[in-house]
Formats: C-alpha cells, structure tokens, sequence
C-alpha cells in the first residue's frame, strides 16, 4: 500500500498557488496600510485644527506666531500643544523621523535622535507663513511675517494652516523640566507657503536639497489643515491654482490670498508646466 503525501508535482502546484497569491495579496495589503496611515495623519491634523480653533478665543482671535526669529521661542506647534495634550499628534505614520537628515544636519545617530525626539515630540507639519507668520523671518520665502488676526484671512475654508513636512523640527523648545532642545531644533520647518510647492517639484530623491516639504506623502498627495480648522487630503497642484484673476494677472492660491500667483517663487524652481497653468488660469 501506498504511503499517503503529496507527490512533486503536487508540492510545486501548490506552492506556484500561494506565489501568485503572494504576488496578489501584499500589494493590496501595503496599500491598506498606505491609506490606515493617511487615515490616522488626517485625524491628527484635524487635532491640530481643533488646537488651533480653541486657542483663538483665547488670545484674542489672533492667530499663533509659527516662530520667532531662529532663537529659543516656543513655535506654533508648542504654542497649541496645552490644547491638543499630545505630542504624538504632531506625528504622521507615514514619516517619522528624518533620520539622514538629522544626522546631516545635527551630527546625530539614530539613538541619540530617538532619545531627543522621545522628549520632545517629533513634528512632521509645517505651518503656512501667511496665516501663521514667521515673527522676524530670517529669508523672503517665509512670508510676510505679520501676525494675522482670525478676520485678516480671507475664505478660512480655502486656506491652508498647515501642511506635511519631514520629521526634522521637533514641537518643544524645552521638556519639562526646562531643559532646552539642542541646535533650536524646535524651529526648523515651522513656516511654509506656496514656494514649497516648488521645492517639492524639485525634491532630490536622495535628500541632498529640497526635501522640506512632503506634498507627496500619501498616494500622490497630501493631507492638508485649513484656517477654519477642518482637514483633507489634496493633490499639490490643486493648492497652488489661483483664486482670481485681476485682468489677465492670477491673484491668489490656497496658501495666500493676495499676492500674484507663485510671484514670489523662484522661476529656476517651479516647473515651466506649473506655472503655465497658472497662466492659462485668466485666458
């Protein structure tokens, strides 16, 4: 009598099954997980949103600062943090920490980054420069610097507060005991505007330059929290798109409201075919 098993031929059948199973499966399961992730990065960024919305009535309607200068004072992530009550918010799943970056940037290895950010919070957003300023901003690209009050912005629900960037900024300046964070690593990417589109047009796959922003982050865009406090996920060409026309001249995008579309963007960094279509926009 024969002894019961699979022959060869079997085992082979049965293992091309769960090959093409595999080759099937893990894509559909990694873009599960893809879009978990810009689920929970979306949720975080409403937090933010509703952090910001409380803090209002409580100076005077007028919104935080992102930073001041490039010194020891607290930016616009710590500025809401008594309102949100969690570091981790400040955190998108799909970032984390910029490792290569930190450690070309700060001389850091990734147990003494960890260590920092563990006390810290690791802060993957940037605030736009035009409804939370940069108080004495060290470059143009930073915006106007002014402090806007809640009635200064123009269509809440049409402009964007904060947008993703890398895990390199942290949310405190000081832990709590008052100890500072080293380099003011507090500050870095408090601030962002429509420029950045531009960066991110121009980003180096290998982190060498341009690599602030991450409109790309989520399946070919990203999530974005608005002046009224609510949150969604947005291709980045559909930021930068203008307003209005004034005559043949587009005026305005998402992240400002009164200026000449990417006027004050480097042309040698905003594509020909984006600003081409912000040209074809009024005629």
């Amino acid at each position: 009598m024969r002894a019961k098993g699979f022959t060869l031929i079997e085992l082979l059948v049965v293992i091309a099954i769960i090959v093409i199973l595999a080759a099937i499966l893990f894509p559909v399961f990694a873009q599960a997980r893809q879009k978990a992730e810009q689920a929970a990065c979306l949720t975080h960024q409403k937090q933010m949103g509703h952090g910001v919305m409380m803090y209002l009535p409580d100076y005077d309607h007028v919104f935080p600062p992102a930073g001041e200068g490039t010194g020891p004072a607290p930016n616009w992530a710590e500025r809401i943090f008594p309102y949100v009550k969690s570091l981790e918010v400040f955190t998108c799943p799909t970032q984390g920490i910029a490792y290569d970056v930190v450690r070309r940037w700060y001389g850091l290895g990734r147990a003494q980054a960890e260590a920092i950010y563990q006390r810290y919070g690791v802060r993957n957003f940037a605030a736009n420069a035009y409804v939370l300023a940069w108080i004495n901003y060290p470059y143009e690209r930073a915006g106007p610097g002014v402090v806007r009050p809640e009635a200064a912005i123009e269509e809440h629900s049409r402009t964007i507060m904060f947008n993703e960037c890398v895990g390199v900024g942290t949310v405190l300046q000081r832990d709590r005991n008052g100890v500072p964070v080293p380099n003011n690593m507090h500050w870095w990417w408090a601030i962002s505007d429509e420029c950045w589109v531009c960066a991110e047009h121009a980003r180096d796959p290998n982190l060498d330059e341009s690599f602030w922003t991450s409109l790309l982050a989520h399946n070919g865009g990203a999530n974005y929290t608005f002046a009224d406090g609510h949150a969604k996920w947005m291709r980045p060409d559909q930021t930068y798109m203008p307003r209005r026309c004034q005559g043949n001249t587009p005026i305005g995008s998402m992240w400002q409201w009164g200026e000449v579309t990417l006027g004050r963007c480097e042309a040698n960094t905003c594509s020909a075919a984006m600003r081409q279509a912000v040209r074809d926009f009024c005629r």
